[in-house]
């Protein structure tokens, strides 16, 4: 089942609370390459696209200005770790729209308003938006129009798949229309409205879909994102087959790279009931740890309320949502560095000690009150929740008459919706 929604860009992520900050950040140096400049990760650049190997369609051409491509082969990729899908198996279009093309797109074709923020290629974490004038805070940004919006409704309209197309859960229903926009333009077909939109994207995010199963078995030993991690590809494998069986021409390694794009992409729109979107240029946003500036459709529009002030040059940043380092690194291949950010969390468990004189009387205790004799707690490195400290504390109460224990329950935690 699907989490409840959050603000921010990118699915909710299936993922276990608890995240290990020792193994996320075994992860971490790959994690930082993969966000870096010279990564393999998809970016827009100003040097020569590196070429990639066995294209499916011999007449594209790859612009050599600012095209969105894979960084040119150097020494430093041979230390990057292997991934799952050959980069043959990833659309050939994707990532070779230029700069200058994907802005002509957004401001001619999508009517894209005046930006106080430009795009930049060469930031730190790869492509990002930076303030061209003096942003105030909490002032309106983006402005970008409700036609641009890629909605599950949009993509079956626009898609030429067929009735069946409407009969997929959501995410397959954008990831079988972004796979099938790619896969016609690789074929020299009209890719859409949103083709360059589609050339604009990555070729890999650094996502775990894209890692091998040796990497998520070694980097994530000990951590409890490891299962998450394995729970993910197989949904996603599980999801490919499903397409598949209806639109036999989409090719895996095309809806592998659409669901890993989804993941890291989507926005859930929260006056719009939390539908799902991707939207062109706000997803070009970098995310800050401890950034409360959130995506917001209240007017019709896409715009984003900036949290502080941000002066000519500094990169304008987006929240992700609340999300620890685990979720990061699992959906979008980065992970912030430790200690930085206040959303990482480990969940922490507490439980009635059995050598306890009065045990079985406690847990009758706590079942009265729908709790359990085990109960686990987000342990955050901005804090932790006042429930942890009054479970504990009725868990090492020693009353002179074991009658008294329903009632120190009831005192120290009845009411309390945040436990367990």
């Amino acid at each position: 089942s699907e989490a409840p929604p959050r603000p921010g860009i990118g699915i909710e992520t299936p993922i276990t609370m608890a995240s290990s900050t020792i193994a996320s950040a075994a992860r971490l140096g790959v994690a930082s390459r993969a966000s870096a400049p010279r990564s393999r990760r998809a970016r827009l650049t100003s040097t020569r696209p590196a070429h990639r190997s066995a294209p499916r369609n011999d007449n594209l051409v790859t612009r050599a200005s600012e095209a969105i491509q894979d960084t040119e082969t150097t020494a430093a990729d041979e230390a990057l770790p292997e991934t799952r899908l050959g980069d043959d198996e990833i659309p050939a279009c994707v990532g070779t729209a230029s700069k200058e093309e994907f802005m002509r797109w957004m401001t001619v074709n999508q009517a894209l308003p005046a930006q106080k923020l430009e795009l930049v290629v060469d930031l730190p974490e790869g492509r990002g938006l930076v303030a061209t004038d003096e942003v105030r805070r909490g002032e309106s940004l983006l402005d970008i129009p409700e036609t641009t919006l890629i909605t599950v409704e949009r993509a079956i309209a626009e898609s030429k798949l067929g009735p069946a197309h409407a009969n997929l859960q959501e995410w397959s229903v954008l990831a079988a229309f972004l796979a099938e926009q790619a896969l016609a333009i690789d074929a020299g077909e009209d890719g859409g409205r949103f083709a360059t939109y589609v050339k604009a994207l990555p070729r890999r995010t650094g996502g775990v879909l894209d890692w091998p199963e040796d990497d998520i078995k070694s980097l994530l030993a000990g951590s409890p994102s490891q299962r998450a991690a394995m729970e993910r590809q197989a949904s996603v494998d599980a999801a490919i087959e499903e397409i598949r069986a209806d639109f036999p021409a989409l090719t895996p390694g095309a809806l592998r790279w659409a669901f890993d794009v989804l993941f890291s992409r989507l926005i859930r729109l929260p006056n719009r009931g939390g539908e799902l979107a991707l939207v062109p240029w706000a997803d070009m946003l970098n995310h800050r740890p401890g950034c409360n500036a959130y995506i917001d459709d209240t007017g019709g529009a896409v715009c984003l309320s900036p949290d502080r002030r941000y002066k000519v040059g500094e990169q304008v940043y987006a929240s992700y949502g609340s999300r620890p380092s685990s979720e990061l690194l699992i959906s979008y291949g980065f992970a912030p560095a430790v200690g930085e950010n206040p959303d990482d969390e480990f969940e922490v468990v507490l439980g009635i000690d059995p050598d306890d004189r009065y045990a079985d009387a406690k847990a009758d205790a706590l079942k009265r009150i729908g709790l359990g004799p085990v109960e686990a707690f987000p342990l955050k490195l901005n804090g932790y929740p006042k429930q942890l400290l009054q479970y504990a504390s009725f868990a090492l109460c020693d009353p002179k008459d074991p009658k008294e224990l329903p009632e120190l329950a009831t005192r120290a935690l009845i009411g309390n919706a945040m436990v367990g």
